[in-house]
């Protein structure tokens, strides 16, 4: 079965090591590389909406949907259908683009992502932490 492995990777601000891999997301014009993090409690994806800015991504004239993340409360979005880039193939989900992320990373939520692989195995209790997608 073919699968694609991401080490875990130190972020400035972090002290321990965090599941990151780095996708694109794709607009109508280019293509916007993005550090994500793999986020098994997020059910949505939520990236910045400045990365919708630069991939040339139409979003609605007013935020469409409430959700919340982190400590923050209710937040206002942008959710639309995208595509993504993920290790040589393309996804499509719907994506909450927020107008402040309060970090380094966009976050990869399971609706959407996790069913378009066979396994999404988180491995940490070694030596060398990673994640492994499997088609």
């Amino acid at each position: 079965m073919p699968a694609h492995i991401e080490k875990y990777k130190m972020v400035q601000g972090h002290a321990n090591l965090l599941p990151i891999c780095m996708i694109g997301l794709v607009g109508t014009s280019r293509t916007v590389n993005l550090d994500v993090l793999v986020d098994t409690g997020a059910t949505l994806s939520i990236f910045p909406k400045a990365a919708a800015v630069d991939a040339d991504i139409t979003l609605p004239n007013s935020p469409n949907y409430n959700l919340q993340f982190g400590s923050a409360g209710i937040t206002k979005s942008y959710k639309v259908t995208s595509y993504l880039n993920m290790f040589g193939r393309r996804i499509q989900a719907e994506i909450a683009f927020v107008d402040f992320l309060p970090y380094r990373f966009a976050l990869l939520g399971r609706l959407g992502i996790f069913t378009k692989f066979r396994d999404v195995a988180f491995c940490e209790k070694v030596s060398d932490p990673r994640i492994t997608f499997t088609w």
